[in-house]
Formats: C-alpha cells, structure tokens, sequence
C-alpha cells in the first residue's frame, strides 16, 4: 500500500514475506502478492525512514519461534538464526537515501537484509521525508498579511486553502 500527500509518501508492506522467480514479494490476506521492490520503485533516491521487523502474531506466541512469526520452525533451522535464538525477532531502522543494488535495500550507509524478512511475518514501513523549508513556506503563505488585496473573498479562500492543509496533515500523521 502506498499514501502520498504533495510529495510525502509512505508505503506500508506487511505479510509473509518469500521469493518467486528471484524477487522478493509478501503476501497479506487483504492485497495478496506484491513485488516488494516494484513497491517500493517510486521512492528509490528520495531521503527516506525504512523501517523493517519481523511481525509477530497477535498475541505474541512465546512458545513459538519469533513469537509466532517464524515459518521455519517445523523445518528446525532458520536463516536469521531462530533456531537458536527463539525470542530475537529482526529489526532494522535507518534514514537517508534509499537505494536498490541486486536486490538489496540500502538506506543511507546500512543495509537492510531483506533476507531475513523471507519466510517470516514481516512488516516494512517506508516513508519519505519531508522538505521542511517547502512545508514551512506553505504554512507562511496563509499568513493573511501575506495578502495583497485583503478582502473578504481572499481571506476566505486562504481559509478554506489552510483547513485543506491541515485535514490532509492530520489524516497523514494517523496513517504514521
């Protein structure tokens, strides 16, 4: 799932994580199979918060290895290690400019092991980063001394422009 609002974008991948044919897809009950770097194609470059973890299910499993969002278990070894440590669940946060090389997802100097994401319930979450000089230069635009000609018709357009703002910012902020 991808949001934008005037350049602010946020992707929202979460399921169970596999490979097909070389790419790394998840799968949810609700969207089925998505290409996850084909999601994530229009934010490659931008400065960026990537937030990747395995997803445990709810509630927390404790007997079952990620707390239930490991599907290695039945086979006895799994890749990020749960077969020995049954409780570590895999997390990964880093800003700066995200960037795809052989199927890999670096932000900024770090690299996020999407292979630690296959075979588990995982979730990565992906947002641009806002300008803000460009967002504060909006916010100075409904100064209303800003405005030449203050009549009431003007004044009531920067009204309305404002409330638009600030009810797509909120809804925003609540889909963080």
């Amino acid at each position: 799932m991808t949001d934008t609002y005037k350049g602010l974008q946020v992707v929202d991948l979460i399921g169970v994580f596999y490979e097909e044919g070389g790419r790394l897809k998840v799968a949810d009950e609700y969207d089925g199979a998505v290409d996850v770097f084909k999601a994530l194609e229009s934010v490659v470059g931008d400065e960026t918060r990537l937030l990747a973890h395995h997803r445990p299910l709810e509630p927390i499993d404790e007997k079952r290895w990620g707390g239930g969002c490991c599907l290695y278990e039945p086979a006895g070894h799994c890749p990020f290690g749960h077969h020995e440590r049954p409780q570590d669940l895999y997390t990964f946060n880093e800003i700066g400019k995200l960037r795809v090389e052989d199927e890999k997802l670096f932000v900024g100097d770090g690299e996020c092991f999407v292979e630690y994401l296959v075979g588990h319930r995982s979730q990565i979450v992906i947002t641009t980063i806002p300008d803000v000089d460009e967002i504060d230069e909006k916010v100075k635009s409904f100064d209303p001394s800003n405005i030449e000609n203050p009549t009431l018709e003007n004044l009531t357009e920067r009204l309305s422009d404002l409330r638009e703002f600030l009810f797509d910012l909120n809804k925003l902020k609540n889909k963080l």
